[in-house]
């Protein structure tokens, strides 16, 4: 009800209040049909592994590519996005294994 009063107070009648709120709902459905949502949240470990091998987002942004805002969201867990995902994942694994190769108390 909320939303309808204040829709109302813009000027606009209640169809125009309706479909304004269909849209909404369809714009949301469509965003979670085309992207689910991952079922376990990753954005954190990624972002802790990262930080782990003393990365700076920017940089990591930069060498896959993207828009550090755009990996900034999805270490938050803000977006999903599976191909960005299992590229980062990829990434931080040849990172840390070239990284223990390169250690000279690794065994």
């Amino acid at each position: 009800m909320a939303y309808f009063d204040k829709r109302r107070t813009e000027g606009l009648s209640d169809p125009d209040i309706v479909r304004c709120f269909k849209r909404h709902v369809a714009n949301e459905m469509f965003a979670q049909v085309t992207n689910p949502e991952i079922s376990t949240p990753q954005g954190p470990l990624l972002r802790q592994r990262r930080q782990t091998l003393q990365l700076a987002m920017t940089k990591a942004a930069h060498q896959l590519g993207i828009p550090h805002q755009r990996l900034r969201h999805r270490e938050l867990g803000e977006r999903s996005d599976r191909e960005l995902q299992n590229t980062y994942e990829t990434w931080l694994d040849n990172l840390a294994q070239d990284e223990s190769n390169t250690d000279p108390r690794a065994v």
